[in-house]
């Protein structure tokens, strides 16, 4: 069995309220956090599925987040279940299965496993 553990960029970056953007300055770098993020995660991931012997792939991908796992992925890597959490991180999530959750159950071709 092998695993994927992709991280996820969305092209979708906001500035946060009362900082106006130079030219495209803040949104480039914005990305270029998210992927630096990315890599932290990544890097986590590896370490602590190579300590319990378990073998994956690692990938970064920038688009929208509910469209690329519940289609994209899947069919671009031969995934044949997604495993996701049930919600995000902000409070009103947690209280309820999360948007990009919902839209993955709806969508996708694949099995879904939701996990808290």
């Amino acid at each position: 069995m092998q695993s994927t553990i992709t991280t996820i960029i969305d092209p979708t970056i906001e500035v946060p309220a009362g900082i106006p953007p130079v030219g495209a300055v803040a949104p480039v770098q914005a990305e270029l956090d998210a992927r630096e993020n990315a890599k932290r995660i990544i890097e986590d991931a590896k370490t602590q599925l190579s300590n319990n012997d378990i073998l994956a792939n690692y990938t970064i991908v920038s688009g929208v987040v509910s469209q690329e796992i519940a289609t994209n992925l899947p069919k671009k890597n031969d995934i044949d279940l997604i495993l996701i959490g049930r919600s995000g991180k902000n409070a009103l999530e947690q209280l309820v299965v999360g948007s990009v959750t919902k839209y993955v159950i709806q969508h996708a071709e694949v099995p879904v496993l939701v996990i808290e």
